[in-house]
């Protein structure tokens, strides 16, 4: 979903904008790096994910919280933006309809990830079934709250 929307602000121009305003940069590369952190304090200090239900699904109250969870890191993530500023006008004819050749091109982005991370996912959650709830779990959630707090200090304190 954030990649339709990233291509979309690169066909409006707002990537454009982002990559030529060093202020709008920073502000967007400080709110993403402080987003990173803020999951990883909730990894590190938070409960312990619940358990898939027998057809291995998240509960449904988990599972919208962890595509906002997505969407926001996506958004946030100003290199991201600059990607589709610098690859999809290779992609975009300049005689036809510029933003909806690059939300176009976006969609197509999101459903390759779709697909993807669909069999990602699957397989994951095969392996969840037999860790969650188990001490190996809340291990592996404060590691990657420590490796997202890491990130999160790398990305602020990058240059450009």
């Amino acid at each position: 979903m954030a990649v339709v929307v990233q291509g979309f602000a690169s066909g409006v121009g707002l990537s454009a904008l982002l990559a030529a305003s060093a202020h709008l940069f920073l502000i967007l590369k400080l709110l993403g790096a402080a987003y990173l952190v803020w999951i990883g304090l909730r990894s590190i200090f938070g409960p312990t994910n619940r358990a898939p239900d027998e057809r291995g699904e998240q509960p449904r109250r988990n599972a919208l919280k962890r595509f906002r969870e997505g969407l926001l890191s996506n958004l946030l993530n100003p290199k991201v933006t600059l990607l589709y500023l610098a690859l999809l006008p290779q992609f975009v004819a300049p005689s036809g309809n510029i933003v909806l050749q690059s939300t176009f091109l976006g969609a197509i982005h999101a459903l390759m990830g779709i697909v993807w991370l669909s069999f990602y996912s699957r397989a994951l959650t095969r392996v969840a079934r037999t860790a969650v709830g188990s001490k190996l779990t809340r291990w592996m959630q404060r590691v990657s709250g420590v490796v997202l707090i890491a990130l999160g200090t790398r990305v602020a304190t990058a240059r450009r």
